[in-house]
């Protein structure tokens, strides 16, 4: 289990056995050493969705195909610039970093546990202190890009982690709380559609698409023709598809499922 601080929030990971049944994932957090889950705080409980990706990655592939598109998360990495793409077996949790979190330990159990392993709890993670500079504040993150269509449109998806808490005004002044507290550290999808050519300079329009067909943003992507897809095509600016959706319990399993209409 490891824990680092970029863009004023915390990026924990853990290992997890992918071929084991899809589970909940709670994430604690304690001033002290956890020996159950009761000697801490939940920062945040997490569906499979949420931790791994599999509901970008699907998006991923249906923009660039399954063979190129990226399975996983890409995040901002410990050295202090750059990134990494994490491994199939690695689950995700991202904590916004609102006034100051002390020092502590985090600890990462399946939902329904109570005892705390050592091997599931982080080491001693040092204080961390929010920044309002434009550099270090929260933002979204490039997870993958390229020409897609015939037509060459740019497309870049980009993931944020929300804020979530069910008093409102609990928030960073610039990144308010975006969701109640079941929505606490989980990162929500969007797709910008360039034109083509792609503009060099000055302001230029920007449509953004608050749904789709099934609830996913590729059925904005350029190009598509199905009949639940509408398939934006800009010309004359940038366009936002937004993914919308949301985890649900499925034959006993938590799974992401598109919305229907």
């Amino acid at each position: 289990m490891q824990v680092h601080e970029r863009f004023n929030q915390r990026w924990i990971t853990w290992e997890y056995n992918p071929a084991t049944a899809a589970q909940v994932y709670e994430v604690y957090w304690s001033a002290v050493p956890m020996v159950t889950v009761a000697n801490g705080t939940l920062v945040a409980r997490l569906f499979p969705d949420d931790y791994s990706g599999p509901r970008l990655a699907r998006q991923l592939g249906d923009a660039f195909g399954t063979n190129t598109a990226n399975r996983t998360f890409t995040i901002p990495n410990a050295a202090g610039s750059g990134t990494t793409k994490l491994a199939d077996n690695q689950g995700l949790c991202v904590e916004t970093i609102r006034t100051v979190i002390p020092t502590g330990y985090y600890a990462i159990v399946p939902r329904g546990q109570i005892n705390v392993p050592a091997a599931s709890q982080s080491a001693l993670v040092p204080i961390s202190i929010a920044s309002i500079l434009d550099a270090n504040r929260p933002k979204p993150h490039l997870q993958q890009a390229g020409l897609v269509n015939s037509a060459n449109h740019g497309v870049a998806f980009y993931t944020f982690w929300a804020d979530g808490d069910d008093n409102p005004d609990a928030g960073r002044i610039d990144f308010p709380v975006m969701g109640n507290f079941a929505r606490r550290c989980v990162p929500h999808h969007f797709m910008l559609v360039a034109p083509n050519p792609t503009p060099t300079n000055g302001l230029q329009p920007l449509a953004i698409s608050l749904h789709g067909g099934n609830g996913t943003a590729t059925h904005w992507m350029p190009g598509e023709t199905l009949w639940n897809k509408v398939g934006g095509h800009a010309t004359n600016g940038y366009s936002i598809g937004l993914e919308d959706r949301i985890p649900q319990i499925v034959r006993g399993r938590p799974e992401a499922q598109g919305l229907s209409f």
